[in-house]
């Protein structure tokens, strides 16, 4: 209590130290590292694979969603439309149809999203999202009676 912003997460590459002034992706609000916990206990910096709490200057609560990524400026692409190297899901059996609504899961981030293309598939978000060639998108459909996970592809 007191602290102010207090993200939950987890260093997936390089390093993070405090006092750093980094970037909080989709929004591209900026950010500084006032202070950094690992199970409890404040520390200096935390490398990669390592779970953080981040009290953050910059960023109100309110501002911060899951799936959220922060970075150095310009090292991740936040995109509102991707083309995908498409694997649809053997047992749905239903077709894919252009402008059909689903959700996409790229790491902790799920949106919302339509089939903007088929051949090559593009999806078009509702809202931005942060994700780097080579990243794996999963295509969900919740309102499905069977099969929920549509597909996956690698994002070209």
């Amino acid at each position: 209590k007191g602290v102010g912003t207090v993200i939950l997460g987890k260093v997936v590459s390089g390093k993070i130290k405090q006092y750093d002034n980094l970037k909080l992706y989709p929004a591209g609000i900026d950010v500084m590292i006032k202070s950094i916990q690992m199970h409890d206990d404040p520390v200096e910096e935390s490398v990669c694979p390592a779970r953080v709490g981040l009290a953050v200057k910059g960023a109100k609560p309110d501002e911060v969603g899951r799936g959220d990524v922060i970075a150095q400026a310009n090292t991740v692409d936040v995109k509102s439309e991707i083309e995908l190297d498409f694997k649809k899901n053997p047992f749905y059996k239903t077709d894919i149809a252009q402008n059909q609504g689903c959700l996409v899961s790229i790491g902790l981030q799920i949106k919302a999203a339509k089939f903007s293309s088929i051949s090559p598939l593009k999806l078009t978000f509702e809202k931005p999202i942060v994700c780097n060639s080579g990243d794996i998108a999963v295509i969900l459909k919740p309102e499905s009676t069977t099969i929920r996970i549509l597909g996956s592809g690698i994002i070209k």
